[in-house]
């Protein structure tokens, strides 16, 4: 598929839909012009078992603009008794501008199987990469990644929830501005409804390289982690344990101008036990920790930390425990240093199981340090 023009803009969007088989594309789509190229390819799965998705695509040139977006998702499965998991996805793109503005989004959903089984879901990878030459322009790469969550079976446990892992980076030439913004994302565990059974724990979420640089434009980091939360158990089951994410130092950024980073790690709530005798699971913390020091025209660190709440059960689950730290020091200019903590609730009793023999869950414990050292008028 290629579409172009001498110097109009250029849009090239290719979709595939497949089932019952893995699917990659590398690099399967193109165009051509002076002007604005946009290029777009997705693919989308389903089927029994491991049926992969992957999506690939890189393009460099000279253009006014380009932007380059890749997406992978692997849909519902259907049950098979002898299949091992769920599929996986990749997505990666790559843009790389020696004129103008240059923009790459990649986006991976992993799979999930029916409530027939008790497998995981699906892992996620995605990757963003964006790089420009010159001044004055945009240079900017977005990455998600979301794995899936575990199935949720009529009998024995769920499964756990996949993993997600997001990379994104982009690198400005030149006295452009540079952002970058990734998302990662655990799946859930997978819940019992109807026969006794443990509910799946939270997948865990992860960064890949983080990191925007620029000779002297504005660069913004921003890294999210989210910790999949843990399925419900039912009768005597125990609920799910949330997914605890911990980031320390793992985003970067390089300019002589303005440098802000945003780094923020959740943890997945835990799976409770609202109609059974079975206890909540274990809530995952959060903890965010984020230091930098150097010379800028202006540095600004925050980090952001969130506990997961207790889920419901005769025993409700406590909430987890959320930390941000953050240091910012600055030789050159301003310095602003921000850190916000949000402890996890605790779970009431259940729903069916209430009275003088039921114990709600405690909140969590939440803690907050900032420091700011700045030079300059």
């Amino acid at each position: 598929m290629f579409g172009q023009s001498d110097s109009g803009a250029v849009k090239v969007v290719g979709k595939i839909f497949g089932s019952d088989a893995p699917i990659s594309l590398l690099n399967a789509i193109d165009g051509n012009t002076s002007g604005s190229l946009y290029l777009e390819q997705d693919v989308i799965t389903r089927g029994t078992g491991d049926i992969d998705a992957n999506s690939e695509l890189s393009k460099s040139g000279a253009f006014t603009d380009l932007t380059v977006s890749t997406s992978a998702e692997v849909g519902l499965g259907i049950y098979a008794p002898n299949q091992l998991g769920n599929g996986r996805a990749l997505a990666k793109s790559e843009a790389n501008n020696t004129k103008g503005n240059s923009t790459s989004f990649a986006s991976a959903v992993g799979g999930r199987q029916d409530n027939n089984s008790s497998y995981a879901g699906g892992n996620a990878l995605s990757t963003a990469i964006a790089s420009g030459i010159g001044d004055g322009f945009q240079v900017m790469s977005t990455a998600s990644a979301n794995g899936s969550a575990g199935s949720a079976p009529p009998s024995g446990s769920g499964g756990d929830g996949g993993t997600a892992v997001s990379s994104a980076s982009s690198v400005a030439n030149g006295n452009s501005d540079a952002t970058v913004h990734v998302t990662a994302r655990g799946g859930n565990g997978g819940g019992l409804n109807y026969s006794p059974g443990n509910g799946g724990a939270g997948g865990v979420a992860r960064f890949g390289q983080v990191f925007g640089s620029s000779l002297g434009g504005a660069v913004k980091v921003t890294g999210i982690l989210i910790g999949g939360s843990g399925g419900a158990g039912n009768g005597v089951g125990v609920g799910g344990n949330g997914a605890s994410e911990s980031a320390i130092n793992l985003i970067d950024g390089s300019t002589t101008g303005n440098l802000a980073l945003d780094q923020e790690a959740y943890g997945g709530n835990s799976g409770g036990n609202p109609y059974g005798t079975g206890s909540a699971g274990i809530a995952g913390s959060g903890y965010s920790e984020l230091n930098k020091s150097g010379a800028w025209t202006q540095l600004s660190i925050t980090t952001k930390a969130g506990g997961g709440d207790g889920g419901y059960g005769i025993i409700g689950g406590n909430g987890a425990a959320a930390t941000a730290k953050s240091n910012a020091v600055n030789t050159l200019g301003g310095s602003l240093s921000t850190a916000i903590a949000t402890a996890g609730k605790g779970g009431g009793d259940g729903t069916n199981v209430g009275g003088a023999n039921s114990i709600s869950g405690a909140g969590g414990n939440a803690l907050a340090e900032s420091a700011a050292n700045g030079n300059g008028d």
